[in-house]
Parts: C-alpha cells; structure tokens; sequence
C-alpha cells in the first residue's frame, strides 16, 4: 500500500553527562521543546521504502512543517507533486497539486492524525520496549558533523500507520543539545497473504522554535483555478465526475484484542457465508460504545457480529471508526459467497413512519455448487411479499449465464419476516450480491488488496456506474437535521467502496444512512496502465428534507 507517511521529527533536552545516558529515560524525555514551544518550523527529507513479493518501490519527499499552538502548516512534495496540509484551529485542509484539487473538514474530524500526537506516542514508556544505545555516529547538521547517540527501540505500533507490526526505530539524537536529526522506522504489514515491508526514513535539516511565523501562515486561499473535491452528488442533483484525493484515514483503528465471531446453527446448517459489515464508535476507554449493522446477512450472523466486535480493544484516538467488516467462512469454505445485501422496507410517498422493521432474512438457499464452474458475480433485485416471500428476482449486474441463474434460482427460494411500517405489513425491497468461486479461485471480496493510488501520474480517476440513493433515518427527520456527510472511501480494483469512514458526521442515523448507501455503489475502477488498481477518494452524501 502506498503511503505518504509523515514521521515527524523531535527535539530533546537533557542535562549533558559524561556517561551515555539510559536510553528509556532518553526517549521518554523526548519531544519536551517541540512539545512546549509556542512556534516550531521542521524541515527534512523523508525516504520510503515499500518492498512485498514482486515489487519494490522508492518515494523521495521533503517536507516543511510550521506550528503555532494548536494551528498547524504540513507541505509534503515529492518529485513535481505537492500536498498541503493546513490546520487553521477550527477547519483542516488538504491541497493536492496534481489534481489541482482541495478538501476541508470540520476540525473534530481531521484528515490526518495529529503529528504531535505522533511526537507523544513514540516517547511514551508503555508504546515502546527494549530501548538500548547501539553506538556513537556524527551526522552533518547545516555546515558541521554533529556527534549523536544512535539509540534503538521495539515498538508495538508507528505513529501514522498503526497497522504496523514488528516496529523497530533507529534514532540519531545530538550529543550535544539533544535534537534528533534523523529518525528511521522498519515495519512490516500484513496485506492478505503477503508481508509488506516497511522502511521510513527522516533526515532533518531545519529545526526551529520560538520564531515568529509569517502573516498568512495558516490561513487556507485555494489556489486559482482549483476546485473543491467532491466524489457523489446530492439526491436529485446532477453527478459530478468522481475525483480522487491524496490518503486522508491513515490513522485507522487497530485491533489490539478481539474475540472471533461464532455460527449460529440455522446459518452453518444452509451454507451461509458472507461478510457482516457493522459501524463502529468508540468510548473513550478504546471500546465500542455503538454498534451498528451497515449491511447484514441474517440467520442470526449480524447479532453473532455485533456481540463479538463489542469485545473488541482499539487503540486510537480517533473515536469514530466507520466500516468494520466481520467475515463468516465454513471450513471447509463453500463455492458461494454474500460479500453483501440490503433488505429494507418500501415506505409509500407521503406515509409518515412512526415505526418501521425492515425484512430479516430467515431462510436461506445456497445456489447449486455445480453451476460454479468459475469465479464471477451477480447483483440481484426482488421485491419481499407480505408474507416474506421474494418476487421478480431480477439480475441487476454480474453474471447473466449460468451463475446468474443458479442465483435467482437460489433466492427465489429464500424466506423472510415481512417488513411493517407503524405495526402493519408492509412489502420490501431487497438486493443481495452473490459470488462464486471455482475450486482453486479466489473471490474478488477476498483478493488481497492492491496498492493505493492517488488520480494523476497515469491514474485514471473511477467512474461512477451504479448509485443507491440514500434513506433518511426517521430520527434524523424528526429533528429535521439536514446536512452532508463526507466519507472516505477506497474503490477497489472490482469497482466497490470498501474501507469506508466518516470525515465529515451529522448524526442521528444518518452516517449509518449514508454509509449503506454508498456501500451498494458501483464504479468503473481507476486504471493504472491498463489494470485496475485500488483509488482514494472522498463522496459526499447530502441529506435535504423536501
């Protein structure tokens, strides 16, 4: 995966001594000027290595960073690309040059993680272990060779990418005044069946603090001629092409401890498989607080789901996680798959909904292993009777030869509880995405995942083919909130939303709204020399009461 990682430097102070000091004390000491000053201005160039079975890839960048309380400046360029970041205390935003393109958020949802935060992290006694000084090196800092400490440290994670495991750091830090002038993080990173392998590398040239900053400084004026990035149109409203935008989740959650969801009987006994995908929002103490379907399966599994992701133990400060996709797989795995369906119930025009269920699925039907010959999908759409039963079971995209028919076929033989709106029957609409694997193939949902990349640089952007308007969630309606929801998105190389957050929220149901709307589009994938590949972008969704 590329990254554009930003591991930001430190400075230290610390009573010199003729003995090498403990290495612990060092690192936890670290930061103290950075952290307490009220500017700071940091220069350097970063080197990324990514290296995984068959490719090896090099990225050379500088940056320049400015600081002033809590008002922040980043500007990261490699080769003739430039990103901005810009914290201005109350809004943050992104500029990226080789789509001329620039987002902002609301500050309670930044685009990046904080990088004092980061400073925090790497100096705090409980993140790292067997800390020790390997050796004495000179480094050449400005016009002279300054003496330094190279001390060694074992992390449990990296500020920046906390899906990083096996973290080593490798530090420079001055003798003489205790700044650190180059800062080396090697990790690994587990993508599906292979290990990546990380090396991020900082040297710094400028480190400056308590320095006036120029007017304007952390002031955002969009560039002339740039345009704001939007992925998506509101309802009704004419659709803008998609637009990708440079990685602004790089500080996702990480399960530090998690329980395996279990099978129910009913759904091991009818050859259930698929994916739960659940919203997830943190306490304060790392643990779910709230947790919400997206798209479900039925038969029990989307409870099975939810009781295991509550156990789960997160380390970030990002209180609102977004997508978090629990798979459910038979051992030995079967030929058919649900990567995802929606089943909801059909509200009449102007009908005010006091209360409302929507279908559950209680029977379900595995399509005929034998017409799985080869790996494909197919989207179906079919109405639910009142009494539960599906009707015109229609394919919507994928497969129309044999796979497709094994899949009406199949559905047609599945069972509901009917939807009711405000305690009466109501009929329902369902769409359910069904894939099957020849033995020896793998499903598109299982494929592992592909590098990111940003539009521009031979990067086709994707194309949006398919969208399902969202619903308003009757909480929402009641209070007449209105607004946008902005989500962080990767559309993946089989042209689905995958990896989804909230960068912008509204509350009230409607991230959930909005999530599994965007869930069920579909895009013509970006294309890096004539192969899919895997592009960040944002969409937003705009809830208006008519």
């Amino acid at each position: 995966m590329r990254f554009l990682t930003f591991l930001l430097p430190l400075v230290i102070l610390q009573a010199q001594s003729d003995a090498p000091p403990d290495a612990r004390s060092l690192l936890m000491r670290s930061g103290d000027s950075v952290l307490m000053a009220d500017t700071v201005r940091l220069e350097g160039t970063e080197i990324t290595d990514i290296s995984f079975p068959g490719n090896h890839n090099t990225i050379t960048g500088t940056f320049v960073l400015d600081r002033a309380g809590e008002r922040m400046r980043l500007e990261f360029s490699v080769a003739n690309s430039k990103s901005l970041v810009l914290n201005d205390g109350e809004n943050v935003w992104v500029y990226n040059a080789a789509s001329h393109t620039y987002f902002h958020a609301e500050q309670a949802h930044p685009p990046m993680a904080d990088p004092f935060g980061r400073l925090k992290y790497s100096r705090d006694p409980e993140a790292f272990h067997d800390a020790g000084i390997l050796r004495e090196e000179s480094l050449p800092f400005g016009a002279v060779q300054v003496p330094c400490y190279v001390v060694h440290a074992a992390y449990d994670s990296v500020p920046g990418n906390l899906t990083a495991r096996n973290a080593n750091r490798t530090v420079w830090i001055s003798k003489t005044d205790s700044r650190i002038l180059r800062d080396l993080w090697d990790f690994t990173v587990k993508s599906g069946d292979n290990t990546v392998k990380n090396e991020i590398s900082d040297t710094y040239t400028v480190i400056d603090s308590g320095m006036p900053t120029a007017p304007g400084t952390f002031i955002f004026t969009p560039p002339a001629g740039s345009r704001e990035m939007t992925l998506g149109a509101p309802a009704n409203a004419t659709q803008n092409p998609p637009v990708a935008m440079p990685k602004i989740a790089a500080a996702r959650a990480v399960l530090e401890h998690g329980a395996q969801p279990e099978y129910t009987p009913e759904a091991r006994a009818a050859g259930l498989q698929g994916t739960v995908s659940l919203y997830v929002v943190l306490g304060s103490d790392g643990r779910p607080s709230s947790v919400d379907v997206i798209q479900g399966l039925g038969l029990g599994l989307d409870e099975k789901a939810i009781e295991a992701v509550r156990k789960y133990q997160y380390n970030t400060a990002d209180r609102e996680i977004g997508e978090v996709d629990v798979p459910f797989r038979l051992d030995p795995p079967a030929p058919w798959d649900v990567p995802g369906d929606v089943f909801s119930a059909i509200v009449p025009p102007g009908q005010k909904v006091k209360h409302r269920e929507d279908p559950i699925l209680t029977r379900y039907v595995v399509p005929e292993a034998a017409a799985c010959q080869t790996t494909g999908d197919v989207e179906l759409r079919f109405r639910i009777g009142t009494d539960g039963s599906p009707r015109d079971v229609l394919v919507a995209r994928g497969n129309t030869g044999t796979v497709g028919d094994a899949a009406v076929k199949a559905v047609e033989g599945w069972h509901f509880t009917p939807a009711t709106i405000n305690g009466k029957l109501a009929e329902g609409h369902g769409e359910a995405e069904l894939e099957c694997r020849h033995e020896g193939m793998i499903l598109e949902s299982e494929k592992s995942k592909r590098p990111d990349y940003r539009v521009g640089g031979g990067i086709s952007p994707p194309v949006l083919i398919y969208k399902a308007e969202p619903e308003y969630a009757e909480e929402a309606r009641k209070a007449k909130l209105q607004g946008t929801v902005m989500l962080y998105v990767q559309i993946s190389p089989g042209g689905k939303p995958t990896a989804m957050k909230v960068v912008k929220s509204l509350g009230l149901g409607l991230n959930q709204k909005a999530l599994q709307a965007v869930k069920r589009w579909r895009f013509r994938p970006g294309m890096k020399a004539g192969q899919p590949v895997t592009v960040e972008a944002t969409i937003e969704v705009n809830f208006k009461l008519l």
